[in-house]
C-alpha cells in the first residue's frame, strides 16, 4: 500500500495496516498526535492526488453522483468526504460488495457462453 509506505519513511516507524486502520477509524490506538496527523494528512493528500489523476483521464467526480464500493473506499470514506472534489458519493458499506459484483460479471459471462 503506497499509503503506508509513505507513512513509515515520513515518521520512521513501522506501522502496519492495522495500525493505518485504527488511526482512520479513530479506534484506540497507542500513537500520538502526531502521528496522527501525519496518518490522516497523507491520506487526505492520497485521495486528492487519485481523484486528480481520474480528472486527468475526464473523469469529472464533481458532476453526478460516484459510488464508492470496497475496503479501501469505507477506510478512506471521510477524506473523500472532505476532499471537496466528490459532488454526490455514495458508499456502499458491505465489505464483500466487489467480490459478489465480480461473481454476478462471471456468472453472466459465462450464461452467454
Amino acid at each position: 500500500m503506497k499509503l503506508l509506505k509513505k507513512i513509515n519513511s515520513e515518521m520512521d516507524l513501522l506501522l502496519d495496516e492495522f495500525d493505518i486502520d485504527a488511526i482512520l477509524n479513530d479506534k484506540p490506538h497507542d500513537f500520538n498526535d502526531n502521528v496522527k496527523r501525519v496518518v490522516n494528512d497523507t491520506a487526505q493528500i492520497f485521495i486528492s492526488d487519485l481523484i486528480g489523476k481520474l480528472r486527468e483521464r475526464s473523469i469529472d467526480l464533481r458532476s453526478g453522483k460516484t459510488v464508492f464500493v470496497g475496503g479501501g473506499s469505507i477506510l478512506l470514506r471521510k477524506q473523500i468526504e472532505e476532499s471537496g472534489k466528490v459532488a454526490s458519493p455514495i458508499f456502499v458499506d458491505k465489505i464483500s460488495a466487489n467480490a459478489k459484483g465480480y461473481e454476478l460479471l462471471y456468472k453472466a459471462s459465462r450464461a452467454r457462453g
